[in-house]
């Protein structure tokens, strides 16, 4: 509890009233701020084995951005969650890309680098469609990643 000696005004029932508003309402505000401060400080730390085998959690240096790159990705990801509302999508099953049909073909690396290739070679020369281009890329990358991660067994 915190010390209100200092404070002046309201008395009696009506003060004590007030001061446990407070009270509740700053050690409300101090929980957010030290779960904050908590995901921040593991996003700042890992965990590496000691010479002793212990596992330890030691500091990694923060990552600071400097290419906008939090706020681009954020745009990436409504982009990639828009194609799954686009011709992209399966008339039938809208559980099946187009891409997916061409993968289980065994044609996954052609296709996606074919369209990395093809949008790269294309961008900045059709008008009004030159941001858009750039995340095609991407997303071709990703799909790429994806399908060749799967193939051989790497993430989950």
């Amino acid at each position: 509890m915190r010390n209100w000696d200092g404070m002046h005004g309201a008395t009696g029932e009506f003060q004590a009233r007030a001061h446990k508003r407070i009270d509740r309402y700053l050690n409300e505000v101090d929980m957010i701020q030290s779960t904050e401060a908590k995901a921040m400080l593991e996003s700042t730390t890992r965990t590496r084995e000691g010479d002793s085998g212990v596992a330890l959690k030691e500091l990694k240096p923060p990552v600071r951005w400097r290419h906008d790159e939090p706020r681009l990705l954020a745009e990436l990801e409504r982009y990639l969650a828009s194609t799954y509302k686009r011709h992209y999508v399966s008339v039938i099953d809208d559980e099946v890309q187009s891409v997916d049909a061409i993968a289980a073909a065994g044609h996954w690396r052609g296709f996606c680098l074919g369209s990395i290739q093809k949008y790269a070679a294309r961008q900045g020369k059709k008008v009004g469609e030159e941001r858009s281009d750039l995340f095609k890329i991407i997303h071709y990358g990703l799909l790429a990643l994806h399908f060749y991660d799967k193939e051989n067994k790497h993430g989950s």
